[in-house]
């Protein structure tokens, strides 16, 4: 190891795949059982990230130790949400975008 790398603790993703599985045991409802979205509705982004927030669940509880397997699926899920509100403030701020853009081009008619 080099002298400017820093120290790494052997197996490191394991630990990190335990204390996210660790985090989702913690909080994730025990007595709330998903409902998987219906095969027709699957093209909707709103289906997709509960399929990918269920399948986090059922593991999360049903997979017993397989910590990789159940972290990967509870970051699908985590990250799928974000982009989903990543996309709805992209939506928002273009019309915020527009309506300034317009609201420009009004003032400059109106100081001709």
């Amino acid at each position: 190891m080099r002298s400017d790398e820093p120290d790494r603790y052997e197996g490191e993703n394991y630990v990190l795949d335990q204390q996210v599985v660790r985090a989702a045991r913690k909080f994730s409802p025990v007595d709330k059982s998903p409902s998987l979205p219906k095969i027709q509705d699957f093209g909707k982004p709103a289906e997709l990230i509960r399929a990918l927030e269920s399948r986090a669940m059922l593991l999360v509880h049903a997979a017993g130790d397989d910590y990789a397997r159940i972290s990967r699926a509870v970051t699908e899920g985590y990250i799928a949400t974000e982009v989903a509100v990543m996309i709805k403030a992209h939506a928002v701020l273009k019309d915020v975008y527009l309506l300034v853009r317009a609201f420009k081009s009004t003032i400059v008619v109106m100081c001709l």
